[in-house]
């Protein structure tokens, strides 16, 4: 404030001068003038100083960036600006084409900058974002499922029972047609589908590591990008394998969808039902003042987008009723295998209980637990009162993929009525 007073006055500065504020370094001076460099370039004010016609209706020559900083500043200020690097080593030279032409637009090089490359950075950036990350993730994920396939694999077959009965009796209400699709898809060709998808797995890492190693990293277009990434990934991966899983997964799923369709048709017509009765009230309640919020060219939009809004509530309304049966009968039938499976595997190992009969057929102990597991399954799934079963928070870190496939699964059944 000192300096631009005496500057103003045309005085000259006195050998000593009180501040207020301590003195900053002269670092911190430079990052505070760099940031002001930064605001006038980008704020429109300072595209009057610019090039072309100002706020004044004063032509002016076309002026850098920091010679419109310095115009702008007292001049003993203005001398450290001009010391100080040039503003295009501070940003990259996409921002720095953005800045200038924010601040008033001075040359056609920039505008073609603009115009080309940041368009192509984001793409590039986009694409080694996706390859980096699938680069990143994949392999420790394929490499996690088949470690928990082959340690499955060496489990006595009661202990996967158990686990099944456990996990089904806890979590059976919140996905009842993922359960469902995985019992269908034992006898439509499970062993062929985990397959396939074996061998997608292994051609998508293929395609990842060609992608990232081979993609030319200079600049070019976003059409020669895609093209070049089109082409390395078809030079590694196999076709042939490819098209037969592709195959026996559309053929499993076929499969797997008529069965859910028959299985759930009861909640299905429940949907479709709810959701004809739903809709006109919807065109006769919501409709009215919808059309008073939207513009008239939109008009056409409106049935439509109701007519959505009803089936996705209709099925919404079905799939929770049917989510509450699915809850109570999965954590019965699940408690049971749970507690069939250990008394097996408790015989097995010689674990006898005094006056309990061995046999399955005769004795009451596996009933016990089963029915006590089940009332637990039960009271986890429903005893929050608001008859929605669902995982609870911190597992759904690790469970979302199973939801996503649930809410897909009701959705493809569903519409296909």
């Amino acid at each position: 404030r000192d300096i631009a007073r005496h500057h103003r006055h045309h005085c000259k500065l006195p050998t000593t001068m009180t501040i207020n504020r301590p003195p900053k370094s002269a670092s911190t001076i430079k990052m505070m003038l760099r940031w002001v460099m930064l605001f006038a370039a980008i704020s429109p004010a300072t595209s009057s100083m610019g090039g072309g016609r100002g706020s004044w209706g004063i032509n002016r020559p076309a002026l850098s960036v920091k010679q419109q900083v310095t115009t702008a500043l007292p001049k003993t200020v203005a001398t450290t600006v001009e010391q100080m690097p040039s503003f295009s080593t501070v940003l990259p030279e996409n921002i720095m084409c953005l800045v200038q032409l924010r601040g008033g637009g001075y040359s056609s090089d920039a505008a073609a900058v603009v115009g080309n490359i940041p368009f192509q950075q984001i793409v590039r950036t986009i694409v080694t974002t996706i390859t980096s990350t699938a680069k990143i993730v994949l392999p420790p994920i394929v490499a996690t499922t088949r470690a928990l396939a082959a340690f499955y694999r060496t489990l006595p077959k009661d202990a996967i029972i158990a686990q099944v009965g456990f996990v089904y009796c806890f979590c059976g209400g919140s996905y009842p047609t993922l359960f469902a699709a995985v019992q269908a898809a034992q006898v439509c060709g499970l062993h062929r589908m985990l397959a396939a998808l074996s061998d997608l797995t292994d051609e998508a890492v293929i395609a990842v590591d060609a992608a990232s190693s081979k993609m030319n990293k200079k600049a070019q277009s976003a059409r020669a990008m895609f093209s070049e990434m089109t082409m390395v990934v078809m030079k590694s991966v196999d076709p042939v394998k490819i098209n037969s899983a592709c195959g026996a997964l559309y053929t499993t799923w076929l499969g797997v969808s008529t069965v859910l369709e028959k299985e759930f048709a009861k909640t299905i017509n429940y949907a479709v039902t709810l959701g004809n009765y739903i809709e006109p009230v919807m065109r006769k309640v919501v409709a009215p003042p919808v059309y008073l919020c939207v513009p008239k060219d939109y008009h056409r939009w409106v049935p439509i987008c109701l007519g959505w809004l009803s089936k996705a509530l209709a099925m919404r309304v079905a799939w929770r009723l049917q989510r509450v049966l699915t809850a109570t009968t999965s954590a019965v039938l699940g408690g049971l295998m749970f507690s069939r499976a250990i008394v097996r595997m408790m015989h097995k190992q010689g674990f006898h209980m005094a006056g309990i009969s061995q046999d399955e057929e005769t004795t009451l102990l596996d009933e016990a637990l089963g029915f006590t597991v089940a009332a637990a399954g039960i009271y986890v799934q429903l005893g929050d009162g608001k008859f929605d079963p669902h995982v609870a928070f911190p597992f759904t870190l690790l469970t979302w993929p199973f939801e996503v496939a649930e809410n897909w699964i009701q959705w493809q059944i569903t519409k296909q009525a």
